[in-house]
């Protein structure tokens, strides 16, 4: 059971990675079609575009080093404790190296 979840759990992390470097890509290509498509999705959110790939740079990384975790025999291990993390909250966030105690003491 748990071995399927985490299946699960790195499609997700693969489905959001490929999203995020499409979003990228869609706006090296505006840069050369000067499509207004992208220009109002990134301006609806706010954001530069220098933070918001920044943020996707930021994102990238997070997800690969779970993936490279997935691979080795830390994933799902708490690098504090060294308890498992619920599935639950791997689920919730894939990318977590903390369990929820742990990440409740880091944040004060």
């Amino acid at each position: 059971m748990r071995q399927s979840r985490f299946n699960s759990i790195k499609n997700n992390i693969e489905t959001e990675i490929a999203s995020i470097r499409e979003a990228l890509q869609k706006w090296t290509s505006y840069n050369e079609t000067q499509d207004p498509i992208t220009v109002s999705e990134l301006a609806g959110t706010g954001m530069s575009y220098l933070a918001w790939k920044k943020r996707m740079d930021q994102r990238l990384f997070e997800l690969s080093r779970a993936l490279s975790r997935m691979e080795g025999e830390n994933y799902g291990t708490c690098a504090d404790c060294g308890e498992d993390i619920p599935i639950q909250r791997l689920e919730a966030v894939p990318d977590t190296v903390y369990c929820v105690g742990c990440m409740r003491h880091r944040e004060g």
